[in-house]
């Protein structure tokens, strides 16, 4: 049955009521639009007469169906077309002189019974409308009414396909949170190893390579983790021409020898603000995309310069002379999980990691390519007037790892408790550790010395990391907090990178980054009252 949904609404009447209306009033149009057949003679009393009402009636039925915000139309019982309204014209895009007696395969045939359905039809200039269609028969022919639903039928698809990313950013957090565990675990004892001088020859070798293997393994869940929410960045100023020349060895050695590499660097085009290891990220993916479109002996260019749009932007650009890309392709590059490659060759998710990122950047990304015509991928970045900052000689915290104090460590994975109690015992400092909550807010009433810093994941069971540190803080005022999650998520709502007394180290990390952290957050100067709370 039609559904006239919008007005339906309105008036508050079920669907069933406006399926109901619409039955009647095809049925009405469908006696009063049919031929005028020959009256019989009978006596009339009144004036007017008969004749007069009924010519009025079907005046009154001509205007409401040429007044009707839906196509209706009819067809004879060879399918041409006999009345058209101008709904049907604004829908289909035919004039009423263009299809008069014309065929239109869309027509229901004049044997239908009155019936409701959906269909796609094909417009005057090619496009497709999607219809909710009433039909019924007339003595020579049929009429129909349609509704078009092709907006209705695009939003309710965008909210399908939302749903179905919500799912699967919920699926990939959750699995991220403990595959970061592992792979803290395992990067953690791998560079213990290392750390061991004893060790060389093939131990040392194969340690090094579980340590490369572990970090691709990362940044994988990290493009999981991307596209699902944003992930919690760590933003400072940037000499974008700088950031492509310290990656230019990497770059090379990824493309190959066989495909040249090719750096075209405006000297004006300044500073974006942006995490330098997203931006990375940004341009190692669009260089391995463009090195698996590039036969052998073919090109790849990286571009900067700075343009004015509706702000400055760094303009930062990445040519090939590949392939290149149809419409239909290019339209999709960006989805999760599309990709061109053979099975096993790409995960699809690069691109939609680039997106991720350049839009969390307050950025745009467009893309041109053409079948055998190679693509350019343009990122515009916000271009900033501050200076980046200039290299790090290697800080008094970036040396300094060891300490001497107590350290509240909160972890309900053992294999990473242990890793961590280990880590930092042999750096100097005494672990108090805790599997749950309740275990270290015992521990902070129970404990006669000082303790100065909370280590505690984000994700705990019977309360959050930021619970626990808020309780903590009350009791212990000059308490300091270092959270730590392999979850996105709970990064962005457990603490705010950047704001005074916030500390937060993202899982998988090394031994020597969790040194290195606890260092700045204990050497960062004395506590204010209740710090402990505000750093969660």
């Amino acid at each position: 049955m039609l559904a006239a949904t919008g007005l339906g609404a309105t008036l508050g009447l079920s669907r069933q009521a406006v399926d109901n209306a619409a039955a009647l009033a095809g049925m009405a149009a469908a006696r009063l639009l049919a031929p005028r057949r020959r009256p019989r003679k009978v006596a009339y009393r009144g004036a007017g007469g008969a004749d007069e009402q009924l010519r009025e009636a079907r005046e009154t039925i001509e205007v409401l169906v040429e007044a009707s915000p839906l196509a209706i139309f009819a067809s004879d019982t060879e399918g041409r077309i006999t009345r058209w309204n101008t709904a049907a014209e604004r829908t289909f895009g035919w004039s009423r002189s263009e299809v008069l007696n014309q065929r239109m395969p869309f027509v229901p045939s004049a044997d239908e019974p009155a019936c409701g359905g959906e269909l796609c039809a094909v417009r005057k200039d090619g496009g497709t409308v999607d219809l909710k269609l009433w039909s019924a028969a007339l003595p020579n022919g049929c009429i129909a009414i349609a509704e078009d639903v092709t907006e209705q039928r695009r939003l309710e698809r965008e909210l399908q396909e939302s749903q179905r990313m919500e799912t699967v950013g919920r699926l990939a957090g959750g699995v991220a949170h403990d595959f970061n565990n592992l792979l803290t675990v395992i990067t953690g004892y791998a560079s213990m190893v290392l750390d061991e001088p004893e060790d060389a020859g093939a131990v040392r070798a194969h340690t090094e390579e579980i340590l490369r293997t572990s970090e691709r393994a990362s940044a994988l869940t990290c493009q999981l983790l991307q596209f699902s929410k944003p992930q919690t960045a760590e933003p400072k100023a940037i000499a974008i021409n700088e950031l492509i020349l310290n990656m230019d060895k990497m770059l090379r050695r990824v493309i190959g020898e066989q495909i040249e590499l090719v750096t075209a660097l405006s000297p004006d085009a300044g500073n974006i603000y942006a995490d330098p290891a997203q931006i990375e990220q940004v341009i190692m993916n669009l260089v391995v995309n463009a090195r698996d479109a590039v036969a052998a002996g073919g090109r790849i260019t990286i571009e900067t310069a700075a343009r004015m749009l509706d702000e400055e932007r760094v303009v930062l650009s990445v040519l090939d002379s590949g392939v290149g890309m149809d419409e239909e392709t290019r339209a999709r590059i960006f989805e999760p999980f599309f990709t061109t490659k053979e099975q096993g060759k790409g995960t699809g998710l690069g691109m939609a990691t680039v997106y991720a990122i350049v839009k969390q950047s307050r950025g745009e990304i467009t893309v041109t390519s053409a079948p055998e015509r190679g693509t350019a991928v343009r990122v515009y970045l916000p271009r900033i007037r501050r200076s980046a900052p200039e290299p790090d000689a290697g800080p008094e915290v970036g040396r300094r790892q060891r300490g001497t104090e107590t350290v509240l460590l909160v972890e309900d994975e053992d294999e990473v408790r242990r890793l961590l109690s280990d880590v930092l015992e042999r750096h100097g400092y005494k672990v108090l550790p805790a599997a749950r909550p309740q275990e270290a807010i015992a521990l902070c009433t129970s404990h006669d010395g000082a303790i100065d810093l909370l280590l505690t994941d984000a994700v705990l069971p019977q309360m959050s990391g930021r619970a626990l540190a808020e309780q903590a803080g009350g009791m212990r005022p000059n308490l300091r907090v270092l959270l730590m999650s392999g979850y996105t998520e709970d990064a962005l709502d457990v603490c705010a990178p950047g704001e005074p007394g916030a500390a937060f180290l993202r899982k998988p990390f090394t031994p020597t980054l969790l040194t290195q952290k606890i260092r700045e957050v204990l050497d960062a100067g004395e506590p204010e009252q209740g710090r402990g709370a505000e750093a969660s």
